[in-house]
């Protein structure tokens, strides 16, 4: 079986997403082949999939003691139009990039059969750009091309520059330029603009059983957001939480809606097969002959996985119990959002009979 963990966006969230991380593999003691991340989740995943000792501590340090100003710096003046972003990602680039994504990690990434997948949206052409690294098999095919595209990593500058672009929120953040080949230099922002939860790209990849971390509660428990939103830096942060959660929730509802729609065609050809078969009025070959004719035109019988979501139930709060932003980096609010995500992980059932089912290819 070929596991994966999808991490969405979330920014200082991520901190329960490391929560949820050292359950599973420390407490369950899963193993994934598969790792894709957008945004915070990209942060995370480089570290894991290289199998670097300590890994997990040293995230679970990172997600407790970084601050803002380790990851921004806003710009003087403050709204540079001309320069596409209100803050500068220097201190990212500087304190965490260049210091966690190192020689070894690229070494390591390039050369090992895990595969690696950050998100990012390349904003000239409006597709979302996948980047990978690893495993044995060449280039992933994704299946929805018409909107997106892997490219595969070719060296360490190129890894960085993707982690630090899947993390780049639209205005709010610089847009950064990734060189891939001659004359295809490109602007790239956050990949939560379409792909908030990378969960096709791992189904894509070949994944069997996807563990999806989700670091916004469902939409029913979410908190009104409690910031001045007659500030623009809050305004324009809080429609990009809603947009990446709306794109999110989207992925996961649909997820849902399959497995029920699944069920109960199931329970319709189980229903007729009782009556018409069941009572001798209709030969079991003649059933099986009609309903072979008409399933090819099924969106149920192709090809399936489990996708198990892990997520809060609830709004992840400070230590007041106020809804904060994604860039409010708190040590003592993080340690508690990351003992949050190992509890609720603790909770989930985990098994590869466990989640719900989900095409491996989008329904039309």
């Amino acid at each position: 079986m070929t596991t994966a963990l999808a991490i969405s966006g979330g920014g200082s969230k991520g901190a329960f997403a490391v929560g949820v991380i050292e359950y599973l593999v420390n407490t369950a003691h899963l193993d994934f082949d598969v790792y894709a991340g957008t945004s915070t989740g990209a942060m995370i995943v480089p570290l894991l999939a290289a199998g670097v000792p300590g890994a997990i501590d040293t995230l679970h340090h990172l997600y407790t003691t970084v601050r803002k100003q380790d990851i921004v710096v806003e710009r003087q003046p403050a709204l540079a139009l001309n320069d596409y972003g209100w803050f500068e990602t220097t201190p990212a680039w500087n304190n965490l990039i260049t210091k966690y994504v190192t020689p070894d990690v690229f070494n390591r990434l390039q050369t090992g059969k895990k595969i690696a997948l950050f998100v990012t949206q390349n904003l000239p052409s409006g597709r979302t750009v996948y980047w990978q690294i690893g495993g044995t098999t060449g280039p992933i095919r994704v299946t929805d091309a018409e909107f997106a595209e892997v490219r595969v990593i070719p060296d360490l500058d190129t890894l960085r520059r993707a982690i630090l672009a899947s993390g780049s929120m639209p205005v709010i953040m610089r847009s950064i330029e990734v060189p891939y080949q001659a004359g295809m230099n490109a602007l790239y922002c956050d990949g939560g603009v379409r792909q908030y939860a990378p969960i096709q790209i791992a189904l894509d990849a070949g994944a069997d059983h996807v563990y999806a971390v989700v670091l916004s509660p469902p939409w029913q428990n979410r908190a009104p957001c409690q910031d001045d939103l007659s500030n623009l830096i809050n305004l324009l942060q809080r429609s990009i939480d809603l947009l990446t959660g709306q794109v999110g929730d989207g992925n996961i509802q649909l997820a849902g809606l399959y497995t029920r729609a699944a069920q109960y065609a199931d329970a319709v050809v189980g229903a007729l097969r009782d009556r018409l078969v069941g009572q001798g009025g209709v030969s079991a070959d003649v059933f099986d002959a009609a309903l072979a004719s008409v399933q090819a035109q099924s969106p149920f019988t192709g090809p399936t996985a489990r996708l198990t979501v892990i997520r809060p139930d609830s709004e992840l709060v400070d230590s007041q119990g106020k809804a904060v932003d994604t860039l409010t980096f708190d040590g003592p609010t993080m340690e508690s959002w990351l003992q949050r995500g190992a509890q609720i992980a603790s909770k989930t059932p985990l098994d590869p009979d466990a989640g719900v089912r989900v095409p491996t290819q989008p329904v039309a």
